[in-house]
């Protein structure tokens, strides 16, 4: 794949919501939950930097034809 690394941001962004969901669902042993919230502004800048590169190539892209 020519560009994976456009990809990556968007999949670890992702993935940063999925461990924030599944870790929210399993209390620790002394009955509490432990919320990772850091997980989710992370998601959104992973998110955020896969668009711009998005952005990025479609801008080079259309100036090289």
């Amino acid at each position: 794949m020519r560009y994976k690394y456009i990809a990556l941001p968007f999949i670890l962004g992702v993935l940063c919501f999925l461990i924030y969901r599944i870790v929210s669902w399993f209390p620790t042993d002394n009955h509490t939950v432990l919320y990772l919230n850091f997980l989710i502004p992370t998601g959104f800048i992973l998110m955020g930097i896969g668009l711009i590169l998005i952005i990025i190539k479609m801008i080079l892209v259309a100036k090289s034809n």
